[in-house]
């Protein structure tokens, strides 16, 4: 056998591959669950407080939630003290706990504000605004779907 000339040149050995065993969906969604996290720790503590609170407080925080959308719930639905049915408590306690989830939503407006170079004060604002109607946007679907008679 002749010896390769000078110019041609022969790739590099491959190292051995050590067995790499996939990566299942559950390990891919929890480290998915782990990024969003560290990007926004303080408003999924914020939801996972919220969501108990919700069931704890036995409905006085979806109240207390409806009486801040009132201005644009109230002429639609009157007033939350005359409405009558077996869903009335159902849906308060089911808004209050659902309401944490508007945290989350605010937390990545948030990240997104911050990176597109928002100042401060609308990064705030964007938060409290998705807050308030994520609270209208539950009352409306909750409201329109319980079995309650508004009177």
């Amino acid at each position: 056998m002749n010896p390769p000339s000078p110019k041609v040149r022969t790739p590099p050995a491959k190292p051995a591959r050590a067995s790499v065993r996939p990566t299942s969906r559950w390990a891919a969604a929890w480290a998915a669950l782990a990024r969003v996290w560290r990007r926004m720790p303080r408003s999924w503590l914020a939801a996972l407080t919220v969501a108990p609170l919700g069931l704890v407080s036995m409905g006085a925080l979806g109240g207390l939630l409806y009486f801040a959308v009132a201005p644009l719930v109230w002429p639609v639905f009157g007033n939350l003290n005359e409405w009558r049915g077996d869903g009335v408590w159902p849906a308060t306690v089911a808004v209050g706990m659902l309401w944490s989830l508007g945290f989350v939503l605010a937390g990545w407006l948030n990240q997104r504000g911050l990176a597109r170079g928002w100042s401060p004060r609308r990064r705030r604002l964007a938060y409290a605004a998705v807050l308030w109607l994520g609270a209208a946007l539950l009352w409306v679907l909750v409201a329109a779907t319980s079995d309650i008679r508004f009177s």
